[in-house]
């Protein structure tokens, strides 16, 4: 899938299930899901360094096996700071791994133990196919980027309104 979807879909999860919850930020949250939805991505530039076929340049970060050997002590060492960012680390993580697999290309499901490569998935992928194609990824992306603004928007006004509260102030008082 896209970037778009890799930091959508695990936004709408947590601004849900964080909605309420004063102890973490749309920021931080938005944060969580560029970095670990999106940005794992990243490791196909390595996959190419490390002579991959093209058509498979994705290393074990982006298979199965990947949240439990990265994710997982990644998600430890930061809930230490705040216990809330260890789903902030695994729910992105996971849901990009659900997207790549559900996404039409090949995969390695058992890397790094096992480099048998198998082809999966039902949706076409966005450089693939149509726009207009059936099954396309970009109908999950206009599907839910209206209620992954919808919930930023009231998250942000909820766990950061004191910020834009603190600004209003300022605008208000005029020049200094």
């Amino acid at each position: 899938m896209d970037k778009f979807n890799h930091a959508i879909v695990p936004g709408v999860i947590l601004l849900l299930l964080f909605l309420f919850n004063a102890n973490i930020t749309c920021t931080e949250i938005v944060l969580f899901c560029i970095v670990f939805g999106s940005c794992i991505d990243l490791n196909q530039k390595l996959g190419k360094l490390l002579g991959h076929p093209s058509h498979h340049l994705r290393t074990f970060i982006e298979e199965p096996f990947g949240p439990l050997l990265v994710g997982v002590p990644v998600a430890f060492a930061l809930s230490r700071l705040n216990p809330l960012y260890a789903p902030c680390v695994l729910i992105p993580y996971i849901c990009h791994i659900c997207c790549d697999y559900i996404t039409i290309h090949s995969v390695c499901p058992l890397a790094p133990f096992s480099g048998r490569i198998r082809r999966v998935g039902w949706l076409v992928a966005e450089d693939k196919g149509p726009w207009t194609a059936p099954l396309s990824e970009r109908w999950v992306t206009l599907a839910l980027a209206p209620p992954f603004v919808a919930l930023a928007v009231l998250k942000a006004v909820q766990t950061d309104g004191n910020l834009f509260h603190r600004v209003f102030e300022l605008y208000s008082q005029g020049p200094v």
